[in-house]
């Protein structure tokens, strides 16, 4: 399979992700609301099955890019959302009664994959040279020709990857701390 094939799955499972997310938030809001017992059990469920869909999404993007997700805004956004919902799902399973801050952090992640996909540069930035130049063979700046951006060397290092991951997890631990302290 292509480059292009697989960025092309990747944005199909990144919107397949966001919108279960966005069911589990209809979930958890309809159970915060009704009150009723099944809605977070639908609703953890359904926020698993994102995980899992969005990982694979990751996956296949950094397969097709050959660096993780740290490069660019859309990459970022989806590495925030794809960490605080595990984190969060690690929470839940180890502490059952903060399965309530999903009324949060399910809501904020769907909305930072929303801005991730918006701010795609695959996208955004591939189609609109190819449209300009009239053709798909571009090479711009530090994109290649599939409109890909190559990684430069000074973010090739450990150090770089480390910081970038205890990053993300921060921003995912703030966002359920953001949760509980709104419930509790």
């Amino acid at each position: 399979m292509g480059t292009l094939q697989l960025l092309r799955w990747e944005v199909a499972l990144h919107w397949t992700a966001t919108a279960l997310y966005l069911f589990s938030s209809v979930f958890f809001v309809d159970r915060a609301v009704s009150g009723r017992r099944k809605g977070p059990d639908v609703a953890l469920w359904l926020a698993v099955a994102g995980v899992v869909v969005h990982g694979v999404g990751g996956a296949v993007r950094w397969t097709a890019v050959g660096h993780g997700p740290y490069l660019q805004k859309a990459e970022s956004m989806s590495s925030i959302a794809w960490l605080a919902m595990a984190v969060y799902l690690f929470v839940a399973w180890r502490i059952p009664r903060l399965r309530g801050a999903g009324i949060v952090v399910l809501p904020a992640c769907v909305l930072v994959m929303l801005v991730g996909l918006v701010q795609n540069q695959w996208l955004g930035t591939f189609i609109g040279l190819a449209l300009e130049h009239g053709r798909m063979d571009i090479e711009v700046g530090n994109y290649d020709k599939q409109g890909i951006m190559k990684l430069p060397p000074t973010y090739q290092g450990a150090w770089f990857i480390i910081h970038v991951t205890s990053t993300i997890a921060a921003i995912g631990a703030i966002l359920i701390s953001l949760g509980t302290s709104v419930l509790y």
